[in-house]
This record gives C-alpha cells, structure tokens and sequence, in this order.
C-alpha cells in the first residue's frame, strides 16, 4: 500500500456497535463541504460539515456597524428563511455533532460502520477499497 494510502485509512472511532458480518451491507456515513464531490455517494448519508457556516454567513452579509440594527435584520432574515433552508441548517447541526461525536478531524471523511474513517478520499469506492483492506489486516 503507497504512503499516501497509509496515511488516509485511520482506524478512529471505536463503536459498540458491533460490526456487520461479512458480506452485509456496509453502514457508509460522508463528511464533507459543499465545494467536494463525492463519487459513488449511493445508499450513503451525506453530511455537509460547512452548512451552519454558510447560513450564518448569509445571515449576518452586510449588518450595519450599529448592533441593535444589526441584531434587528438578522433576526428578520433568520425568520425569513424557507422551511429548506431551516431543514438544511438543522442537517448541518446535525453533521458537526455526529462528527464531534466520531471524532473526525478533516474533510472530507467517509466512515465505515461507524468504526473505521478513510481521510481525503472522495470516492466511495477507493475508500471502501482501503477499509476493507484494513479490515483484511485485522481491523
């Protein structure tokens, strides 16, 4: 395996969850940022880590220097937002604590069952390639 594979496969979290016996279908979870593609993305959840940045960015785009106005207009586009947006923001909440709570440390991220992480790959199937590598090697 090259150094650069060594380097992205990480055995990270360690789960009580036990893991599927072979030939199950795999538990794929992808962490990424709205500027990644991910390849093979199919019967994967997807997590854009970045989500709750960019509301917030958007929100708070050109707030007067005055706080009480700031304040103002900020809460009157909060209340604006589309019952999409509101939806995505609470899907980005959701992504930053599953990986807090995983562990992750960088983007983009593709979690095996919840008990294994491929760093820096944003093919599916390259990464599920080198966990079950790992795995292979007593993982």
């Amino acid at each position: 395996m090259s150094s650069l594979h060594t380097r992205l496969v990480t055995a990270l979290v360690a789960s009580i969850w036990a893991v599927p016996p072979v030939g199950a279908q795999e538990q794929v979870e992808i962490f990424l940022l709205a500027t990644h593609e991910v390849r093979g993305a199919q019967g994967a959840k997807v997590f854009h880590v970045d989500a709750v940045e960019h509301l917030a960015a958007s929100l708070s785009a050109g707030l007067p220097a005055d706080p009480t106005q700031a304040a103002a207009l900020a809460r009157r586009r909060f209340d604006a937002l589309s019952q999409a947006e509101r939806q995505g923001a609470g899907a980005g909440a959701q992504a930053l604590a599953l990986a807090a709570q995983y562990g992750l440390t960088k983007v983009p991220a593709i979690v095996f069952d919840r008990r294994a992480v491929v760093y820096g790959v944003l093919d599916v199937e390259e990464a599920r390639a080198l966990y079950h590598a790992w795995r292979a090697r007593g993982g």
